[in-house]
């Protein structure tokens, strides 16, 4: 099972404009996304897109599915605007 696995680099943005919502956003994804190994929030000056990044080990031909579970994922307080798996390959 593990073989067929590749590490996946999770990005996601916070629908809170202010971006106060982060570190709720990170927790929810390390409670809820047993794939993800590690997330931290991007420190940023307000100008960058995503402010939660994550290591994850997925299997290749569901990250389309992961990626949509994790537009969707979230509670009240930290939603998702946008989320992005990149695998990687070789």
């Amino acid at each position: 099972m593990g073989s067929n696995l590749a590490t996946a680099h999770v990005l996601l943005q916070c629908a809170d404009p202010n971006h106060d919502a982060c570190v709720d956003l990170r927790d929810e994804l390390l409670k809820n996304c047993l794939e993800v190994k590690r997330a931290s929030v991007v420190e940023s000056a307000g100008h960058m897109r995503f402010c939660v990044r994550g290591i994850a080990k997925i299997d290749p031909k569901r990250r389309q599915e992961f990626q949509e579970y994790l537009q969707e994922m979230g509670s009240p307080g930290a939603r998702v605007s946008d989320a992005q798996v990149y695998v990687e390959t070789g």
